[in-house]
């Protein structure tokens, strides 16, 4: 998980980014406390950005153990824009 994790951070975050801190914390693996926090700390902001609409945005665990993390968006409701950051960083 940590591979992938970093994968898209990379290519999310660009070359001007410093993902020391992140490539060391991860150099093990990414256990289960530092994924809780970065989930976190992502629902506090869509939730302060959604307001009452965060809930459709929500990382739901699938409620049993194992966890099964998933958006449960329909696919059609995800849309990808370029961002105006990610072009002035490349």
């Amino acid at each position: 998980w940590a591979q992938r994790y970093l994968r898209e951070y990379r290519h999310i975050a660009g070359r001007m980014a410093d993902l020391e801190a992140t490539e060391r914390a991860l150099k093990n693996g990414m256990d289960g406390e530092y994924f809780s926090m970065r989930k976190s700390k992502l629902e506090r902001r869509l939730k302060a950005a959604l307001g009452p609409a965060f809930d459709a945005y929500r990382i739901h665990d699938g409620g049993v153990r194992p966890r099964r993390y998933a958006l449960t968006l329909m696919p059609d409701a995800v849309r990808f824009i370029e961002d105006v950051a990610f072009k002035e960083a490349s």
